[in-house]
């Protein structure tokens, strides 16, 4: 059974994996740039592409869709952990989105980030995003895991049968 520091360690380094994935050729993936990057990507779900969270990124509030949310909540987890504040499993529960699964959150918010980054529309079909079907599988998982974050965050459940790739000889 992992303790509690070994899973403040896992989003901590889930954190920094995002970070570094959206570093910029100059300047630094702070907290703002990183939400600027994941408000890049359209879902093409007005649930998920709404922006009715509000986070403080500096001393300006901004308006966030789910997934920056995510992201932010997660940041103020890892920054919780490896700044020293007392370390209890409550430290791994984000105020901002107390029923969450935390374990969910990190790959969600790391594969948005991708997709803004390799250019993927999940509205397109997926040999038009340059993607082999076993990649458009990839990412059909990621729309069933942004299911569950939507979920989550208390948004009701979508159709995401357009998200699927057919199978070859399938209408």
């Amino acid at each position: 059974m992992p303790s509690v520091h070994d899973v403040g360690m896992q989003i901590a380094l889930w954190v920094n994996a995002i970070e570094i994935l959206a570093w910029p050729i100059s300047g630094h993936a702070n907290l703002g740039y990183v939400i600027d990057l994941l408000g890049n990507f359209a879902w093409g779900d007005d649930e998920l592409d709404d922006r009715p969270h509000a986070i403080r990124v500096g001393k300006t509030e901004r308006a966030v869709n789910p997934v920056q949310y995510a992201y932010s909540a997660l940041n103020s987890v890892r920054n919780a952990f490896l700044h020293g504040e007392p370390v209890e499993e409550t430290s791994l529960k984000s105020t901002a989105i107390p029923d969450a699964n935390i374990f969910l959150l990190p790959a969600i918010v790391y594969r948005t980030a991708l997709a803004v980054i390799l250019g993927i529309n999940p509205q397109a079909p997926y040999e038009n995003n340059g993607l082999s079907p076993g990649a458009a599988a990839d990412f059909s998982s990621h729309a069933l895991q942004a299911q569950a974050l939507a979920v989550q965050l208390g948004l009701p459940a979508r159709d995401l049968s357009d998200y699927f790739p057919k199978p070859p000889g399938h209408a």
